[in-house]
């Protein structure tokens, strides 16, 4: 009952102060800056991830060797119950360790691949020459 009537008092008193809350304390300037900043630091981050993905052989699905686009890598955890993050979360932010250690938990497939994986198609297994199906 409480409750409703703090939600109640709430609702007031943003409908009396909705200038104040819609205003942000960023300049129109300044907030494409931010913007512009965010995209640049992204940039540099996927470069970095790039290079690392490259150098683990993750670039490039590891069962059917599809590579023309990077957009359709997706990264199959093969052990779900040690995951943390998606890794598709991650592409954006800095390769720290923690992420990188949880990228390598992971095999690259292309989208079709994942997809026959998830739908129980066929299952993969590991060997010296790398990835197969079952």
């Amino acid at each position: 009952m409480r409750s409703e009537a703090l939600r109640r008092a709430q609702r007031k008193y943003y409908f009396f102060h909705k200038e104040y809350f819609n205003k942000s304390p960023l300049s129109e300037k300044a907030r494409e800056e931010l913007k512009i900043n965010r995209k640049q630091i992204e940039d540099k981050n996927k470069e970095r991830w790039n290079v690392i993905l490259k150098e683990l052989g993750m670039y490039s699905c590891q069962l059917c060797g599809f590579d023309e686009h990077f957009s359709a890598i997706e990264f199959h955890h093969i052990d779900s119950s040690t995951k943390k993050k998606q890794f598709n979360n991650c592409y954006r932010l800095s390769p720290t360790s923690e992420r990188i250690r949880e990228v390598k938990k992971c095999v690259a497939l292309c989208a079709n691949c994942h997809r026959l994986l998830h739908n129980n198609v066929f299952t993969i297994y590991r060997d010296e020459d790398g990835w197969h199906r079952k």
